[in-house]
């Protein structure tokens, strides 16, 4: 077979494949080469409000190993509950009739849906929860951060806010009690948490309102 024509044969197979190539891919149908959507929901900016319908197959990332899953129908309520709890004294009765005190390890708080729905958690589940809930009905409020030393070595949080009429106030607990304490500065504050804890408080801190990692040391 002379080169010619074996040059001749290779370039029109070249064409023959380039034109399938071609023809498969103006037949693609569109959906294969739509690119994909990320539907990874953050849980950095806990007022974020999604604004698409989570199905029952759909678990909220919550950066710990949590399996627990939301579907619509649990939203709809927990959403239902925290526009009823819209004053401070609704928000703590609520909270003393419905959750417990558990403790659980760690400076990770649950976050206030996931907290609504086990009902039970600690000191900080009770203030991203509150605070969380302070915030959507437009209270001036933080999250309270206390290093503690002495018998209750660790750290507390408490839900520190202004209150509609700018009275400085604060909701804490401790493992049989949740109480809304009224206070005329930071400094009181400290004293009567050094007290009813009977401990020393050494370091304390602010953390937005529905934020779930509390600690003091990362501030």
């Amino acid at each position: 077979m002379s080169t010619k024509l074996e040059i001749g044969l290779g370039v029109s197979v070249i064409i023959v494949v380039v034109i399938l190539i071609w023809f498969n891919f103006i037949n693609l149908p569109k959906d294969s080469i739509r690119p994909l959507e990320n539907k990874t929901l953050s849980s950095t900016d806990n007022f974020t409000k999604v604004t698409q319908p989570i199905s029952k197959n759909d678990s909220i990332d919550t950066g710990k190993s949590s399996e627990t899953q939301l579907d619509v129908e649990n939203i709809s309520n927990f959403t239902e509950v925290v526009n009823k709890l819209n004053t401070p004294e609704e928000l703590l009765a609520y909270m003393k009739e419905n959750f417990k005190f558990k403790f659980h390890e760690g400076h990770i708080s649950y976050l206030p849906e996931e907290f609504f729905h086990k009902k039970e958690g600690d000191c900080k589940d009770l203030a991203t929860f509150g605070s969380y809930v302070l915030k959507q009905h437009g209270y001036d409020v933080k999250i309270m951060c206390l290093k503690l030393s002495g018998e209750l070595k660790g750290q507390h949080v408490i839900t520190l806010f202004y209150d509609k009429d700018r009275k400085l106030r604060y909701i804490t607990n401790n493992a049989r009690n949740l109480e809304l304490i009224e206070a005329e500065s930071l400094d009181e504050i400290l004293a009567q948490e050094s007290k009813r804890l009977g401990c020393e408080i050494t370091k304390y801190g602010f953390i937005p309102a529905g934020s779930t990692n509390l600690w003091v040391d990362n501030l």
